[in-house]
């Protein structure tokens, strides 16, 4: 492993931080592909994303919604920016689509009337069920995200406070109705699958260190203190939690890992799992199912660590600012006291100068590729195809 980490290393010497500011030719070229792609892989399913867009999951509220948030206009309250990005600016494609693909990938394995499949596209209405529970859980908790703890001496205290409620509400609507139409489902063990991924992301709030508005690492540990489990969390074995934390935190590349599987990729990878256990798949397929949808989306997640890091958007928990302290764990308390005086310049100008950005791209490359290894135990069609183009061009 060591000395796969050591060969992308030297891969990637000539790696150099971009404009943290593209060009609009290259922004709107990169837009078009994937706008492209993702096109494609809604006609693969049948299935336009745009009924697991926010506006159709929140269906007659979203009028009143959109109205109440008018009043967080100026605010700069993080709701406003979570909206835009939800319903505009997605830098991932539905994974709502991502759940239909690996279910049209996988086919079915039993026999199913007529009355239980699309049979123009070959998926269960079951599967696109749990493909809109998935969007709407996720977009649950990004919304909950924008939640912040407001002090009443601030400027408009009260209004920030009203979209604290607004942010609140909004995601408990869609949790409520994600399981709603998980109970109609009427299959217990995808209940159980679903609730332990929504169990998974509430756990991932309370790992920071410090205040909840500047999530905070573990202070370093010392690498030779690793358990064996620790060693193996990171590897292909399946585990689908829950984790043993405190063996994990204080090692920063698997505590980045640990992060984000609770936060997102518990959610896509049993996903996957769920909508080919409804399908009437063996445990390997749900395995490989799962597998896929947590490394896909660790893979996405160093992608939008690094994106973010050259547009100048750094927290304590990214891939580059914990890889870099991987490699220099002295560095602790620099960083801790940067992201309390909101520092920013100095956390880039120290990530910039080791090896952090080298890292987190070889951390991509690694999870993309365990993505497609695991996409390999399906059959070649054209929904692993689409979801091989979709992991290329995102």
């Amino acid at each position: 492993m060591r000395r796969v980490v050591r060969k992308c290393l030297l891969q990637q010497r000539l790696f150099s931080v971009e404009p943290r500011t593209s060009t609009k030719i290259q922004q709107e070229s990169k837009h078009r592909t994937q706008s492209n792609s993702i096109k494609e892989a809604e006609r693969v399913v049948g299935y336009s994303t745009s009924f697991l867009n926010l506006r159709w999951l929140l269906n007659d509220e979203i009028a009143n919604t959109a109205m109440y948030m008018k009043k967080l206009t100026g605010t700069e309250h993080p709701l406003l920016k979570v909206a835009k990005d939800v319903l505009f600016k997605s830098t991932t494609p539905s994974w709502g689509l991502i759940v239909l693909l690996i279910s049209k990938a996988s086919g079915l394995k039993k026999e199913f009337s007529a009355i239980d499949q699309d049979i123009t596209a070959g998926i269960l209405h079951s599967q696109r069920v749990l493909a809109e529970v998935t969007e709407m859980v996720r977009t649950s908790y990004l919304i909950h995200n924008g939640v912040i703890t407001v002090n009443n001496n601030m400027l408009n205290a009260d209004v920030l406070n009203y979209g604290n409620k607004i942010a609140l509400l909004s995601g408990d609507y869609l949790l409520s109705k994600s399981f709603n139409d998980l109970s109609n489902l009427r299959n217990q063990t995808v209940n159980e699958i679903i609730s332990s991924a929504i169990r998974d992301f509430s756990e991932s709030l309370f790992l920071s260190y410090g205040d909840y508005d500047f999530p905070v690492a573990h202070k370093p540990k010392f690498l030779k203190d690793k358990t064996e489990y620790c060693k193996e969390f990171t590897s292909d074995k399946v585990d689908y939690g829950p984790y043993k934390v405190d063996e994990i935190l204080g090692y920063p590349k698997e505590e980045w890992v640990l992060r984000n599987v609770l936060a997102s990729g518990n959610l896509l990878g049993k996903s996957c799992r769920a909508a080919l256990l409804v399908a009437g798949h063996d445990e390997q397929a749900q395995q490989s199912a799962y597998l896929f949808g947590k490394h896909l989306s660790l893979a996405w997640q160093a992608n939008i660590d690094l994106q973010g890091f050259k547009e100048g958007k750094v927290d304590f928990v990214s891939a580059p600012v914990m890889l870099t302290l991987e490699e220099e764990p002295e560095l602790y308390e620099v960083f801790q006291r940067a992201v309390y005086d909101n520092n920013i310049d100095s956390i880039i100008h120290l990530v910039e100068k080791g090896n952090g950005l080298e890292k987190t791209k070889c951390l991509q490359d690694e999870y993309t590729q365990r993505a497609l290894d695991n996409l390999e135990y399906f059959e070649r069609n054209t929904a692993t195809e689409s979801l091989k183009h979709l992991i290329d061009v995102i």
